[in-house]
């Protein structure tokens, strides 16, 4: 008798005991389930930004200090002792706020029952981290970094003779310098992407010459070749100012052995949007207005 008593305590013991247990795991998943309907699952983030429980409007306004906060941050950029401060704001950045907010409010709401299930416990155990998306205008940061492109960059200048005194002497060519813009733009975008300002030295490609000292040395030109003189009125302001503007079109013109000089070419269309004026011509060895 007292071992029937035995095995029907134990018995309602287990069935208390699976109870207990039905009930506690029932209660853990409607708590891991459980989402208000105006705000964003618990554990979500958004980069460093905790949206969890928050509504999309609190939710926006934290995200969008802290995007301001990133966005107003000094960058120094460097390049041989110089120095410029910019920000990220300036030079066009920005971030997707709105795309975010919905992405982080998307979390535990999208897909089955059973998904929606699996995102939240994850979410609330383990930590549900999104990217913030940054772009960039292009046509501001290269127009904002105009400017310093100026004080930096160099072209580059072909080698060149020049004939003092009938004495043949070479202008050595001189490689020039550019800022590498494209990749500056892809290294700041990527420190935002990571949530960092950092100062960041410039990076510059050289460009070469298209006509070095070696190509000008190997052309063995050492002595005068030819020469040529022509007089004309100097009163003639108009007159002059062409003569000087077609001069300048040419001068330190290298003509290749076997190459073809054509003035037309070298000078291109005389006109007033070449920088040219009107002014007298000579036509059948005379002058004419």
């Amino acid at each position: 008798m007292l071992l029937e008593r035995m095995k029907e305590l134990k018995y309602w013991l287990f069935i208390i005991s699976l109870c207990a247990l039905v009930f506690t795991i029932t209660m853990a998943v409607m708590w891991l389930m459980h989402l208000p309907e105006d705000k964003i699952a618990e554990g979500v983030m958004v980069g460093n930004v905790d949206m969890g429980l928050q509504t999309k409007a609190a939710g926006t306004g934290h995200l969008t200090t802290s995007v301001q906060e990133l966005m107003n941050e000094v960058i120094l950029l460097s390049y041989q002792g110089n120095m410029w401060s910019i920000s990220p704001k300036e030079l066009g950045y920005s971030a997707d706020i709105i795309a975010a907010v919905e992405a982080a409010w998307e979390v535990g709401r999208r897909g089955p029952w059973w998904q929606q299930l699996k995102e939240r416990i994850s979410a609330r155990l383990l930590g549900k981290r999104l990217e913030l998306k940054w772009q960039v205008d292009e046509a501001r940061f290269y127009d904002r970094m105009f400017a310093i492109a100026e004080a930096v960059e160099r072209p580059a200048e072909n080698a060149y003779l020049i004939n003092s005194e009938d004495q043949i002497e070479i202008r050595p060519s001189l490689d020039g310098i550019r800022i590498n813009k494209d990749k500056l733009l892809q290294e700041l975008l990527k420190d935002l992407e990571e949530e960092r300002v950092e100062d960041m030295e410039l990076m510059v490609v050289a460009e070469k010459a298209e006509f070095t000292t070696d190509d000008i040395q190997a052309l063995g030109i050492n002595t005068l070749v030819g020469k040529f003189t022509t007089s004309f009125n100097v009163n003639l302001s108009k007159r002059v100012h062409n003569i000087q503007t077609a001069a300048n079109s040419i001068d330190g013109l290298l003509i290749a052995p076997g190459e073809e000089f054509s003035f037309n070419d070298a000078t291109g269309p005389r006109s007033l949007e070449n920088g040219y004026k009107e002014a007298p011509v000579i036509v059948d060895n005379e002058l004419s207005v």
